[in-house]
């Protein structure tokens, strides 16, 4: 292995948790002195220690030997309760980029995108929220507003080139983001929820992740994007900053409080549907913009989405969201794409059967209106069959 590879990997392991280097040595279980000593490049790392540095720090081993392998490893944060959902949630992202991987070699090319790119300078706040204001430009641009979790997955798709995918999961994953290193593929995998501002606000964290390529050293996985004990991690503090600059861009939050005059809970309720998030989120980006006090936070973090929905008399459309976070969705642009490759005669069905989970037969039929009448052929000399 190179040594010189190894130790920078590691330093960047160790700045990454926000931890000193001491206090990292501890929780992996290392000496401090000998930990010291191999970042000097005095001491080799031994196989142990790089194992117990791998699983601190969220990594696989192979990252910090140097190797670069297309299948990302497992974020080492996940318990032993929560690793059956990492593993469905991984597996599905992998089956994705294979179809996406298969695509491509037929001419099915992702969209392009609009280019993001990650502050250099600043605190990890600053960066989420300069990184947020440069989506939220983007997506004006493709005037692609979004209202719900559905919505939003769509126009993460259109505007940002990156897949999203929303599964049935085993409870213990909140969602997670992939990257392909070779390819550059991305795709974000979300949980079902029966709480659609949580998964709404997820979908955003992910996309923070993705635009901060924070995958890039293997699964960015997030198990509970609420989790406390998770913010002082400088890519969760950046992702969160992110979400919520994203969903409640500041001049719209102040322009919302201008319309309606004063903080009333007509309005903070109406403000909750508006911007599609919970009302504690709100509540708290109202206080971080320095438009309501602290005090007036603690009263709004005790209401709940769907009571908001109540008072702004939106029962209707909560209830579509909750209908639309319960239901699984699969990239849609792998659905356009293989279609496309199906009807050009480039494909057969099976690749779209597989990825919408359904038979050839019930899928050839539901086509079959939409079929050409010529040039196609079932099973043509140039397809993929995954």
């Amino acid at each position: 292995m190179d040594a010189q590879t190894t130790i920078a990997r590691v330093r960047e392991v160790v700045a990454a948790t926000g931890l000193t280097q001491g206090d990292f040595a501890v929780k992996a279980g290392l000496d401090a002195a000998k930990m010291s000593k191999s970042l000097a490049g005095t001491r080799r790392f031994t196989s142990l220690d790089l194992a117990n540095i791998a699983d601190v720090g969220g990594v696989s081993v192979d990252y910090l030997l140097g190797v670069d392998s297309p299948t990302p490893a497992i974020a080492a944060r996940a318990t032993v309760a929560d690793a059956d959902a990492i593993l469905v949630g991984a597996d599905r992202a992998r089956d994705f980029a294979e179809i996406r991987a298969n695509l491509a070699k037929l001419g099915f090319k992702p969209r392009a995108a609009a280019e993001i790119r990650l502050p250099r300078h600043g605190t990890s706040v600053d960066q989420g929220e300069s990184l947020a204001d440069e989506a939220v430009n983007a997506m004006d641009a493709h005037a692609a507003g979004a209202s719900g979790a559905g919505d939003l997955a769509d126009m993460v798709e259109r505007v940002f080139g990156i897949d999203v995918a929303v599964c049935d999961l085993p409870v213990g994953c909140d969602g997670l983001t992939w990257r392909d290193p070779q390819s550059g593929y991305q795709v974000i995998v979300v949980a079902t929820s029966n709480t659609p501002t949580r998964q709404r606000f997820t979908i955003a964290h992910e996309l923070g992740h993705a635009l901060a390529r924070d995958g890039d050293h293997g699964l960015q996985v997030d198990q509970n994007v609420s989790d406390p004990s998770l913010r002082r991690l400088p890519a969760e503090q950046r992702a969160n900053a992110f979400a919520a600059a994203f969903l409640m861009p500041a001049d719209r939050v102040k322009q919302a409080m201008k319309q309606g005059h004063d903080a009333s809970e007509q309005l903070f309720c109406e403000m909750v549907m508006q911007f599609g998030v919970s009302p504690s989120a709100l509540a708290y980006r109202m206080t971080n913009l320095g438009l309501i006090s602290r005090d007036d936070a603690d009263t709004l973090h005790a209401y709940t989405a769907a009571g908001c929905a109540r008072h702004a008399k939106q029962t209707d459309v909560f209830a579509s969201w909750i209908a639309a976070s319960r239901t699984e969705r699969v990239p849609q642009t792998l659905v356009a794409d293989c279609m496309s490759a199906y009807f050009a005669g480039l494909s057969t069905l099976r690749p779209l059967a597989n990825l919408l989970r359904t038979d050839t037969a019930t899928l050839r039929a539901s086509l079959q209106e939409h079929a050409p009448s010529s040039g196609h052929t079932e099973d043509p000399g140039a397809t993929f069959e995954p």
